[in-house]
C-alpha cells in the first residue's frame, strides 16, 4: 500500500509493522493519524522507532488518535472488570481476538482454576504460535502501538 506520509516495512508474517518517516514530537495531520490507524489496523501492531517523547506527549498522541484511544479504553475496562470475555471483537476491522494470557487469566467464569486449566493451557499454547505472534528488538526511542 503507497502511503503520502509514512513508510511501512512489515516485520513479522501475520502481525506488526515498523513506521518511518515520523517524528511523533510534532503534531501530526489528519494525513499522517490516518495512515497510522490504516497500519494498526492491518497489522494489529505498529513500531516507531528513534523516537524521544515525553510520556505528556505520548499521551497526547494516543488521545489524539481514535483508534489508539479505543484500544486504551478496551484494556482499561477489562484491567478494571474481574470477568471479561475470552473473545474479542475489534470494533473497526470486525476481527475476533482471544483475550486471554499466561499472565492474567486465571479461569473462566463459572470453572474453577482447576477445571480451566487444560482449557487456559490449549489457549496458550495456541496464541503463541509463530504466525500468531510479533518479535521486535528493543532500543532506545522504539514504541509500541
Amino acid at each position: 500500500m503507497h502511503f503520502e506520509t509514512i513508510r511501512v516495512k512489515q516485520v513479522a508474517g501475520a502481525i506488526g509493522a515498523e513506521i518511518h518517516g515520523i517524528d511523533l514530537t510534532r503534531d501530526l495531520d489528519d494525513q499522517t493519524i490516518a495512515e497510522i490507524a490504516q497500519e494498526q489496523r492491518e497489522h494489529l501492531v505498529v513500531f516507531f522507532r528513534d523516537q524521544d517523547i515525553t510520556p505528556a506527549r505520548h499521551l497526547a498522541l494516543v488521545t489524539r488518535e481514535d483508534r489508539l484511544k479505543t484500544a486504551a479504553r478496551l484494556d482499561r475496562d477489562a484491567v478494571l472488570s474481574a470477568v471479561h470475555p475470552v473473545v474479542r471483537t475489534h470494533p473497526e476491522t470486525g476481527k475476533k481476538i482471544l483475550y486471554v494470557n499466561i499472565g492474567h487469566t486465571a479461569h473462566f467464569e463459572g470453572m474453577t482454576e482447576t477445571e480451566s486449566a487444560p482449557l487456559l493451557n490449549c489457549l496458550h499454547i495456541h496464541q503463541t504460535q509463530p504466525e500468531f505472534t510479533c518479535r521486535s528488538t528493543w532500543r532506545p526511542g522504539s514504541i509500541a502501538f
